[in-house]
C-alpha cells in the first residue's frame, strides 16, 4: 500500500482530510543514537537528523521513530526532526500485513545504510549459530554416508579374501586329483569294454528304484563343521529352521557360507548339536525347499 491509498483509506475510515496529512508528505522513519559529537542524531537522504528543540526529551538513543522533517533554514545541510510515533513493538501490533509488508519493504530500501549494519551487528551471532548448525548436520550426513561406504568396502574385501582361499583351495584340490588320476592311468590299462547288452525294458521295480531322492552323507568333521562330497560349491545358503530341527542348504554364488574341501563352516552348530566325532548325518534334496535338506533331530 502506497501513501496515497493509506491517506484515501484513512480519510474514508476516520474523516480526515488531506490537509490533515501535508506534514507527512515530508516524513521518515529515522533511528537516532549518539553521533562522534556526541549529538543525538540520526540519518536520512545522507543528511544529519537532530531532534527539534521541543522534543530533545522525548527522543532517546537507539529510538527509531516516524518523523516529519523540516530543513535547517539557515544551512540547510540537516533536518530537524518532529517526532510522530515510536516504531517500537506496539506500533507493529496495531498494523495488518500488508502493512507490515510495506513498511518493511520501505525501511530497507530508504535506511538501508543505516539498517544494514545495524542487523548485521544484531544478528551476526543468530546467523553464525545456523551457519554453524548447518554445516554440522552436514558434516555429520557426509560422515555417517563415508562409514556406510567404508563398512561396505570392508564387507567386498572380506568376500574378496574367502573367493580367493575358495580359489586356493579348489587349484590345489585339482591338482591333487590330477596327480590321483594319472597314477591310476600308470598302474592299470584300460579293459576292453564288452559288447553292449541286448537294452530291456525296466521293470517296475527298476523304474521306483530310479525315482527315488539320492541321500547325501554328511560327515560331522568338527563342532562346528560339515563335511560332504555332495558340498562341491563355492559358497551356500545355509538356514537353521526356528526348532532348531533341520538345516536348508543351497547352493549360490552370494551365499553367506564359504565352502573349502568339500567343508562348511557354520558358526554356532555345536551349541544346537552337540560335537561327538564319527557322527554321521543323512541329507536328501527337496524339491518343495529347492535345496538340501539335513534333519538334526
Amino acid at each position: 500500500m502506497d501513501f496515497l491509498e493509506f491517506q484515501k483509506e484513512m480519510n474514508d475510515q476516520y474523516g480526515t482530510t488531506d490537509s490533515d496529512w501535508a506534514p507527512l508528505r515530508k516524513a521518515a522513519v529515522v533511528r537516532f543514537d549518539y553521533d562522534d559529537k556526541n549529538n543525538l542524531s540520526g540519518q536520512y537522504n545522507r543528511k544529519f537528523v537532530y531532534p527539534d528543540w521541543d522534543h530533545t526529551d522525548v527522543i532517546r538513543a537507539g529510538d527509531i521513530w516516524l518523523v516529519t522533517l523540516t530543513d535547517n533554514p539557515k544551512t540547510y545541510a540537516n533536518y530537524f526532526a518532529k517526532p510522530l510515533r515510536k516504531i517500537d513493538a506496539s506500533f507493529l501490533y496495531e498494523m495488518n500485513k500488508s502493512q507490515l509488508d510495506s513498511l518493511a519493504i520501505s525501511l530497507w530500501e530508504n535506511n538501508r545504510a543505516i539498517l544494514e549494519p545495524f542487523m548485521e551487528e544484531r544478528y551476526q551471532d543468530v546467523m553464525n549459530e545456523h551457519i554453524g548448525k548447518a554445516l554440522e548436520e552436514r558434516t555429520e550426513e557426509l560422515n555417517k554416508k563415508i562409514a556406510e561406504l567404508e563398512a561396505q568396502l570392508q564387507e567386498m574385501r572380506e568376500i574378496n579374501d574367502q573367493d580367493k582361499k575358495i580359489i586356493q583351495s579348489n587349484e590345489e584340490r585339482i591338482g591333487f586329483l590330477t596327480a590321483k588320476l594319472t597314477v591310476l592311468e600308470k598302474e592299470h590299462s584300460v579293459p576292453v569294454k564288452p559288447a553292449p547288452a541286448e537294452a530291456r525294458p525296466p521293470s517296475i521295480e527298476t523304474f521306483s528304484e530310479s525315482v527315488e531322492v539320492p541321500k547325501v552323507v554328511i560327515e560331522r568333521s568338527g563342532p562346528d563343521s560339515l563335511t560332504s562330497e555332495g558340498f562341491t560349491k563355492s559358497r551356500y545358503f545355509v538356514h537353521l529352521s526356528a526348532d532348531h530341527r533341520m538345516l536348508l542348504i543351497r547352493d549360490n554364488k552370494d551365499g553367506n557360507v564359504i565352502c573349502m574341501d568339500n567343508t562348511l563352516i557354520l558358526s554356532g552348530l555345536s551349541t544346537i548339536m552337540p560335537y561327538n566325532e564319527g557322527d554321521v548325518l543323512v541329507g536328501e534334496y527337496s524339491s518343495r525347499y529347492g535345496g538340501l535338506v539335513v534333519y538334526l533331530k
